[in-house]
């Protein structure tokens, strides 16, 4: 017999999911395909035929290999932080609620100066659309998704990509945000070797998101949900990466 308890449970359950069947879905995450851009101090991606049907097998299937950071993917805080540092936290130890929650989407793109993007796009986005809370996430769209390619129309998109300055790193760090992520190769400025935001962010336990796409086409504030693979001991995870958009946006 079902418990009052028992009951509200599942009005809470059902309410939730009446809500968020009135979202729009925008799905912000790159397609894994052979060719795609990777980062030069990584691997590629392969997708090889494994059986099929075609060829008298029963089935169709394929073997992926591929690196960690392949596509759209979250950044374990231990891909930066050594045996000892309190985030030396791999993949599958990831909480996942994390990568879940209520993200702000700032436009960036006219903000980028001599590659680098600051924490005055905060105050501007915080006055129009109101504050960015402790536990939020938050997405920069640069508008360089759009130089996204498969090969060989790659190369394109990973070089010169824009990153956060200094003082909006330590802004981030400040605010005690659960994640942070661009629609850039990496999170950090360009020329390689300079990864200040994965130094500073990672120890403070702020998991990283890159090569998002479609961010232009988010309001301000959105739910976010990201959820990585259980990977034993891995530095990251692709994801599938997706804005719960409320009605009238």
């Amino acid at each position: 017999m079902s418990t009052e308890h028992d009951v509200q449970a599942r009005y809470t359950v059902d309410e939730a999911v009446d809500m968020l069947r009135s979202f729009a879905v925008v799905d912000l995450s790159q397609t894994l395909e052979e060719g795609i851009p990777f980062h030069q101090e990584h691997s590629r991606y392969f997708h090889m035929l494994w059986e099929s049907y075609y060829h008298g097998d029963m089935a169709v299937d394929y073997q992926i290999i591929m690196n960690e950071h392949s596509g759209t993917h979250v950044d374990a805080t231990a891909h930066f932080m050594r045996d000892g540092h309190p985030q030396h936290i791999w993949i599958d130890e990831v909480d996942p609620s994390r990568i879940v929650g209520r993200a702000a989407v700032i436009n960036v793109e006219s903000a980028v100066r001599n590659g680098e993007y600051g924490v005055d796009v905060v105050a501007e986005f915080e006055q129009s659309n109101g504050t960015i809370r402790e536990g939020d996430i938050m997405l920069f769209h640069t508008g360089w998704s759009r130089k996204w390619g498969v090969r060989p129309d790659h190369k394109e998109y990973t070089k010169g990509y824009p990153g956060p300055n200094h003082d909006l790193i330590g802004w981030m760090k400040e605010r005690n945000l659960r994640a942070i992520g661009s629609d850039t190769l990496a999170f950090d400025t360009e020329p390689p070797g300079q990864y200040h935001s994965h130094w500073e962010l990672l120890a403070e336990g702020v998991h990283i998101i890159e090569n998002l796409k479609n961010l232009e086409l988010l309001p301000p504030f959105v739910l976010f949900v990201a959820l990585p693979l259980k990977i034993k001991g891995g530095s990251a995870s692709p994801i599938r990466a997706v804005a719960y958009v409320p009605p009238g946006h």
